[in-house]
């Protein structure tokens, strides 16, 4: 979901809420500990199988004072499908459970009158955990996890919103040992927003899949070569890649100089895949970034992908199967030649997540 989805969706479930007569809901369940209350709570069903799957049980149910962030179910089954996870999957891996619990728990009682207070006036009941970005108006502290949580608040609305955004919190408990808030969405560590963000920014732009699939019919074979090599889930993802997509007519010529049928090359998965990895480098180069390089005769590539050739005007670029192909430019037409005149690369294509080359021939390690 994109970042402007979301707010959307935060701003029209706000919208619900008031509706309702719910906005920022609070109930006073102090003869109950966070715990206690999640149980009591159906639509918290599953963090509490969560919080039992990390045996962190005693920890939330002990003094406290604490704040918990508890999704919701609908939120951890969302969560689970951006992450491509099963529940059993979470539920089996107790150190990433641990992790992701903990990142959802902070010390002391913190409500939206006290990050509000601590907004207008400084006063933090933390103990010095708060910090504010005067700037912006956003509060940071750290989780129990170790990385930080940020929240901001709508000041007409009282609403709070966690992790620019990420998730809205739906409705405020105050429990025995602190202070619940139900929220909409699982909280990512800074890491995994930065994957979710990067993410999302290559499926707007079209990975290098999406864009050779719309600019040309001629790429065909190389697609479906793509998929029955179980590649497309790599060459979906962040990356960035650059990619020699030969063309149909490149796999026609192949195929007749290996005997083999489409169908024959298609079924011998595991040797598709070693043929397709000798394409794809790690790294976006297009024609620009390695004819810069020859002309400059300057190594300045950060990755080590990329670097200056034994021959003359030629450039080396490490493939994902390890091996290496020589890279040389035809400045007049503005082409790739590859291993001398193996193979012409052209249409230089970009996408989110890397450049895209058509080549004339299939390579072969």
């Amino acid at each position: 979901m994109t970042r402007t989805s979301r707010i959307f969706l935060i701003l029209l479930l706000a919208a619900l809420l008031v509706i309702s007569g719910s906005a920022f809901a609070q109930e006073d369940n102090t003869n109950q500990t966070a715990v206690e209350f999640a149980s009591d709570t159906p639509d918290l069903s599953v963090f509490v199988q969560m919080v039992e799957a990390a045996n962190l049980g005693n920890e939330l149910e002990s003094e406290g004072p604490f704040t918990v962030f508890i999704p919701t179910n609908g939120a951890i089954a969302g969560y689970l499908l951006e992450q491509d996870l099963t529940q059993e999957d979470l539920l089996n891996d107790s150190m990433m459970l641990r992790d992701v619990l903990l990142y959802h728990v902070v010390e002391g009682a913190l409500d939206y009158n006290a990050f509000a207070n601590f907004i207008n006036t400084g006063e933090d009941i933390t103990d010095g955990d708060l910090t504010l970005d005067e700037a912006t108006g956003t509060v940071e502290f750290n989780s129990l996890q170790g990385e930080p949580l940020t929240v901001d608040l709508n000041f007409d609305n009282q609403w709070v919103l966690v992790n620019d955004g990420r998730a809205f919190v739906i409705s405020t408990a105050y429990v025995e040992n602190g202070i619940v808030h139900i929220i909409d969405d699982v909280l990512l560590m800074p890491d995994e927003a930065e994957d979710v963000e990067e993410q999302e920014e290559v499926e707007e732009a079209g990975s290098v899949l999406d864009i050779v699939e719309d600019a040309t019919l001629d790429s065909a074979y190389f697609l479906r070569a793509v998929e029955a090599a179980g590649l497309e889930e790599q060459l979906s993802g962040v990356g960035p890649y650059t990619v020699f997509a030969p063309t149909n007519g490149a796999f026609d010529n192949f195929l007749i100089e290996q005997n083999l049928t489409l169908d024959q090359l298609l079924q011998d998965s595991a040797a598709l895949q070693g043929v397709l990895m000798h394409h794809v480098a790690e790294g976006a180069f297009s024609y620009d970034d390695i004819a810069g390089m020859i002309n400059a005769q300057l190594d300045e590539d950060p990755d080590d992908n990329l670097s200056l050739g034994e021959m003359p005007d030629t450039v080396e670029l490490v493939m994902l199967d390890g091996s290496t192909l020589s890279l040389s430019v035809n400045f007049e037409e503005e082409i790739i030649l590859i291993n001398g005149a193996e193979a012409t690369a052209f249409s230089d294509l970009e996408a989110g997540n890397g450049v895209i080359h058509l080549i004339s021939t299939v390579l072969t390690p």
